[in-house]
């Protein structure tokens, strides 16, 4: 059954699929299969021998069965040859076009169609509607004539290996009506009240100005002759799991993932820039992403008024995100979201017994910083292989199951924050300058004090921190070793020389904060800032190769990893497993553009 899922999964990445249908037979007995986005359907086992009308039935209905029954998607056809030419000739690729000419062509190879996606033209997004944050009122004859615009794709610049789930795919797409590149990207979306479509939480957040995200260009459930494409296996699960709902975003925005940044400053920069995007949300929008990850913060380059080349990064897959009226009911209580290496230690050590809130959004920007140093900048950890990849295993890939069937991580995470250090030595560069210098190195240490102070409020409130448990013994093998050895101490000295105006009280080490530091945007901000408005002084860390790509199967173990934590159920699991025996390797170069879950690192989705 793992091998075979694993086959289906091929097969609905490669082609455009609602549902698949499968026969698999044992000696003289068979079963009929349906698998779609939320699971799969299996019949009862019936005799080849002695009772073969049920598989003649089955194969004389397929045969009379339109593309559509059999799951082909009708709003994806394929392209002809004139309009194939027309998307290999495209030659206006936005900045930065050396990047962006590889990336576009890299979807042009050979033994893949170029495919034509079909949106309605009621599913476009005009500036009015950006602007008033919401979608105007059509009426049903305005509706009724279903105009279609048209997008030309090749291979998708990112596809979700899962078979179950989002099945998030990106394409960078060829819009025929414009003549220019945009970011399409497909999903399968929780149909349940606190699930929000994320064409529709990017026209709000433009209706309240929120800078630093992309901008939709068409949103809109994907539908049929019989209305939106939806899964139909929960129709047969126990415990009603929700109907997932086929859905497709167009971003105008084509877009650089982090890991592509030039310098340090660039780094800590898009960073800001992105944390400035949340804060907005959440302050002007009422919305909480969710998901921050590494893949999910992009780089976008463009060419200002004055017609200067700039930078600016944008937040974007708000698919996991929740309103801020939605924050206490039983659902989220219940549930997280996010990419497993970078949510918060807490919601992975203790599952269910934590709302997930603005705090765990901005430990995960640290996540991504530590992830991106430690990937990209020479640190103490970069001196053997084997230490560096053992060392972020161990580090973000933790997990296992409880007693309750939950995948439980963190540990690490959990003892590094509670201490107050960095789970890396930074080497030469600005570490190597004055400490007190801005810089990777200064910034490290300041947001080490800030989630120290943070978790020392947070602590009486962990279950570990119980009485009862306050005497057990710490047991030896558990307690963090920070690196560096002797100069640690040393190193990440607490500094007395200066003094930062800050909203926050810092207290003394014995004190319990006040208030959680991490509680709001204010202090974290304020520390960026603080750190970027010295520009002319700015220590740069450089940027080497990356440092994850040296080992394949480190890189594949990631991927397994992110699958493993993402399966809504101890079933899905046993059917998604590989074969031991014949294990399948899986591609991990994937081009990343606007809005994917990244090639190492995937999503969540929340189970309601």
């Amino acid at each position: 059954m793992g091998q075979m899922s694993h086959y289906v999964s091929k097969i609905m990445r490669r082609q455009f699929l609602l549902h698949f249908f499968t026969i698999f037979t044992c000696c003289d007995v068979a079963w009929l299969l349906r698998w779609d986005r939320a699971g799969l359907i299996v019949s009862e086992p019936f005799n080849l021998v002695n009772n073969p009308r049920p598989l003649h039935t089955f194969l004389y209905r397929f045969a009379r069965m339109s593309d559509t029954d059999r799951g082909h998607d009708p709003s994806v056809v394929p392209a002809t040859e004139a309009e194939a030419q027309l998307l290999r000739s495209f030659n206006k690729f936005p900045p930065p076009e050396t990047w962006c000419r590889e990336t576009f062509a890299g979807t042009l190879v050979d033994g893949w169609p170029i495919s034509k996606i079909l949106v309605p033209e009621d599913d476009m997004i005009s500036e009015a509607e950006l602007r008033s944050g919401k979608k105007e009122e059509r009426g049903a004859s305005e509706a009724s004539g279903r105009r279609m615009r048209e997008f030309l794709v090749g291979k998708p610049t990112f596809m979700n290996t899962s078979l179950y789930g989002r099945a998030t795919r990106c394409h960078i797409a060829y819009d025929v009506a414009e003549d220019r590149l945009v970011f399409c990207k497909e999903c399968w979306r929780t149909d349940a009240p606190t699930s929000h479509p994320e064409g529709e939480v990017y026209l709000r957040l433009h209706g309240k100005n929120v800078s630093y995200i992309a901008t939709p260009v068409a949103a809109g459930d994907v539908r049929g002759k019989n209305g939106a494409h939806r899964t139909r296996t929960q129709e047969f699960t126990k415990g009603s799991d929700p109907m997932l709902v086929h859905y497709r975003l167009i971003l105008e925005e084509i877009a650089q993932p982090l890991k592509e940044y030039r310098t340090s400053y660039q780094l800590v920069m898009g960073l800001y820039q992105s944390l400035s995007a949340h804060e907005q949300a959440w302050s002007e929008g009422k919305v909480i992403h969710r998901d921050i990850s590494a893949d999910n913060l992009l780089l976008y380059w463009y060419f200002d008024e004055n017609g200067k080349l700039v930078c600016k990064a944008i937040l974007v897959d708000w698919g996991l995100c929740k309103y801020a009226d939605e924050m206490d009911q039983p659902s989220v209580k219940r549930t997280r979201s996010g990419t497993w290496q970078f949510i918060s230690a807490v919601l992975l050590k203790w599952p269910g017994q934590f709302a997930h809130q603005i705090w765990n959004d901005l430990e995960s920007f640290i996540h991504v910083l530590h992830w991106m140093c430690v990937r990209f900048h020479i640190t103490d950890r970069s001196l053997d292989r084997a230490d560096l990849i053992q060392h972020v295993t161990q580090l973000y890939d933790d997990s296992h199951k409880d007693d309750k069937g939950n995948s439980v991580g963190g540990r690490r995470k959990l003892d590094f924050l509670k201490h107050g250090i960095v789970p890396f030595h930074l080497l030469r560069g600005s570490a190597a300058t004055n400490p007190q210098s801005p810089g990777l190195h200064s910034l490290l240490r300041e947001l080490a004090d800030l989630y120290k102070q943070h978790y020392k409020w947070l602590s009486p409130q962990l279950p570990e921190s119980d009485p009862a448990q306050g005497n057990a013994q710490e047991d030896e093998s558990q307690k963090v070793v920070p690196p560096g050895g002797e100069e640690w101490d040393m190193f990440y000295e607490p500094r007395k020389s200066r003094t930062r105006a800050r909203n926050l009280k810092k207290p003394a080490a014995e004190e319990t904060p006040p208030e959680p530091a991490l509680s709001t945007h204010t202090a974290i901000m304020e520390l960026f800032d603080e750190m970027l408005e010295t520009r002319a002084m700015w220590v740069d860390d450089a940027k080497v190769a990356d440092q994850f790509a040296c080992d394949n199967n480190f890189l594949e173990q990631q991927q397994k990893q992110s699958r493993e934590a993402s399966r809504r159920s101890s079933e899905m699991e046993s059917l998604a497993e590989e074969k031991p025996h014949k294990r399948v390797r899986t591609s991990t170069n994937a081009a990343i553009t606007s809005g994917t879950s990244g090639s190492q690192l995937n999503s969540i989705s929340e189970h309601v």
